[in-house]
């Protein structure tokens, strides 16, 4: 078994010819594209499979979006220009190479931005058993560790909602929960708002990271991570 401990040659690799971190924000424009095309996607497969979906694990639900992002590429020219491959489980490293093995649950790789920098998409079930409390103890806060998307100022969290649950009804009393604790979990700068008009159930947070990178880069500390959060009902 690998030793847990920062490994300098590998980030000095990865981050070789880049002086500054976390790399300039992806396009604005480009996030809306994403969050339509996640939308268009899941409308597909869940009207293909709306009955057998609300019996299925993240896993399964998340392997047929990979495979209909992945098919869009050829039907959609926006899409097609944007993306490159979209990857599920692809396994990445933490902020410091610590752990060699992290495996966000979608990885966007765009044309023009090298395929070791995804867009990374990290999903969840919300259910009467896998709560909003799971939702941010095993996705949001790997986004705030550095575990994911360490390089970014930007990541996406994508619910698959199994009941009544809004973002508005449950992730944002959760996080004014822990913003009022001694400490916060989740280091919340920004609670979820609306970004755009949309008749999609999104909003936008932001949250203070503390870790330090290493290797070439002249930066000490990332900036807050933006993180868009999509929920999409069954």
């Amino acid at each position: 078994m690998s030793k847990i401990h920062p490994r300098i040659e590998q980030m000095s690799l990865l981050t070789e010819g880049i002086s500054t971190l976390p790399l300039t924000a992806i396009h604005y424009k480009h996030k809306i594209i994403v969050t339509e095309v996640l939308s268009e996607a899941w409308n597909e497969i869940i009207g293909l499979n709306k009955i057998n979906m609300l019996k299925m694990d993240e896993p399964e639900i998340t392997s047929l979006l990979e495979i209909q992002l992945n098919k869009i590429i050829g039907l959609n020219p926006i899409w097609g220009m944007l993306v490159s491959s979209v990857v599920r489980g692809r396994e990445m490293v933490s902020f410091d190479a610590s752990h060699l093995e992290k495996k966000p649950d979608l990885s966007i790789i765009f044309h023009g931005r090298s395929a070791n920098f995804p867009l990374i998409i990290e999903c969840k079930i919300i259910e009467v058993s896998k709560t909003v409390n799971l939702y941010c103890r095993d996705g949001l806060s790997r986004f705030i560790a550095g575990e994911y998307a360490w390089y970014a100022k930007e990541a996406m969290m994508l619910a698959y909602v199994k009941d009544k649950s809004t973002l508005s009804s449950s992730l944002i009393p959760q996080l004014i929960k822990h913003q009022k604790k001694e400490t916060d979990t989740y280091s919340t700068c920004k609670l979820p708002a609306s970004i755009i008009k949309t008749k999609l159930n999104l909003k936008e947070s932001s949250h203070q990271r503390s870790f330090g990178y290493i290797g070439g880069c002249t930066s000490d500390k990332p900036d807050e991570i933006c993180i868009w959060h999509l929920w999409l009902n069954l």
